[in-house]
């Protein structure tokens, strides 16, 4: 199967998605026109609409809490609204994931 073959995929996963867990995030991730796509859906639509769609990506949290952590991005305006990433965001990125300092203070300072 094709990793832009759509509709294998839900096929796939309405088959197995019980039993096991399918991410295909290596595609949206490294496809320019599929990541902006994603970034134009969150921009689009309603905070439990974008809970429902990637609830499965997140088997142990319930949908009200996937809603508030959704609340919470965009309360600290965290959504990109574009695929390019600043120098001063991605240095932040590279420090938080190259440490093993407290992630707290690192995220929140």
């Amino acid at each position: 199967m094709a990793e832009d073959d759509y509709r294998g995929w839900k096929l796939l996963t309405e088959k197995l998605g019980k039993k096991i867990q399918l991410v295909g995030d290596d595609l949206f991730v490294t496809n320019k026109k599929l990541f902006q796509k994603g970034i134009d859906y969150v921009a689009e639509n309603e905070t439990k609409e974008i809970a429902k769609s990637i609830i499965n990506q997140f088997p142990d949290t319930s949908l009200e809490d996937l809603e508030k952590i959704i609340d919470r991005y965009k309360e600290i305006d965290s959504w990109y609204n574009t695929t390019k990433i600043e120098k001063k965001d991605f240095e932040r990125v590279k420090k938080i994931t190259n440490t093993k300092a407290d992630y707290n203070k690192l995220c929140y300072n």
